[in-house]
């Protein structure tokens, strides 16, 4: 992985670490709705995060799983009216600043449709040959 940008960008909204199972459900609908893996997300040592507007919509989401020293970059997205204002750019630069935080040797990710966004946001592809 290189580091993403830190520059810092406005998001008009709130992001909230999920702590029970009724802001889960949220979650996996949301996802759902976003064309994304939903099933098999667990709470339990792992970091989801929701971002809701002013009214409390849900307008994105993160995840970042732990496994010892290594994070998984999973579950983000943007709702869809929302694409191109820099959101998702936001939302890259907390998870990496919560990986930060939790002194992680590296973060990965998985993605089928949005390698060129994460590219853009300091990612590499990356071989586990």
């Amino acid at each position: 992985m290189i580091a993403a940008d830190n520059q810092k960008n406005t998001m008009h909204s709130r992001a909230t670490q999920l702590l029970d199972a009724a802001e889960l459900e949220q979650l996996k609908s949301f996802l759902e709705s976003n064309k994304l893996p939903f099933k098999d997300i667990k709470l339990n040592g792992n970091i989801f995060m929701l971002y809701r507007n002013n009214t409390g919509d849900i307008v994105g989401s993160a995840g970042l799983e732990i496994y010892s020293e290594f994070g998984l970059i999973r579950s983000v997205a943007v709702r869809e009216s929302e694409r191109g204002h820099g959101h998702g750019k936001q939302i890259v630069h907390d998870i990496l600043l919560w990986a930060k935080q939790r002194e992680l040797a590296s973060v990965y990710l998985l993605t089928e449709n949005a390698r060129d966004f994460f590219k853009k946001n300091g990612f590499q592809d990356f071989s586990p040959d």
